[in-house]
């Protein structure tokens, strides 16, 4: 079942709903702080995984190039564009960003190796 994420405009409060597509357009309703039960309003910036053009629907946070917490009042002034949060993992705003930042760095971006598709075996 896919997941909808929802917005309330009157308290603010962000929800995942996890629901059939039977009921998509199902209407929500807040049960937020205080009793609000206001209609919620369906955030679609947020399901999408990238949005169009170049721009992520959400900041990348990179696992694979986390520096150590004593490194990064230096990373801070070599890229000053570059926001690290306080475990070492950098964030990045877009795809040329992060490519520039790569670029600089000297690391290399290796494409994903694909599986080799197995063999079918045709029954006699």
């Amino acid at each position: 079942m896919p997941e909808y994420c929802y917005v309330c405009p009157e308290c603010g409060l962000h929800r995942n709903i996890v629901k059939p597509m039977s009921e998509y357009d199902k209407l929500e309703r807040c049960n937020g702080f205080g009793g609000c039960k206001a209609i919620l309003d369906r955030n679609l910036a947020a399901e999408a995984k990238y949005s169009s053009g170049d721009r992520y629907g959400k900041p990348l946070i990179s696992d694979s190039l986390a520096m150590h917490p004593s490194q990064i009042a230096e990373h801070n002034k070599l890229f000053p564009d570059i926001k690290v949060h306080k475990d070492g993992r950098p964030q990045f705003d877009n795809f040329k960003q992060h490519d520039d930042y790569l670029e600089k760095t000297g690391f290399v971006k290796c494409t994903q190796r694909k599986k080799r598709r197995g063999k079918i075996i045709k029954s006699t």
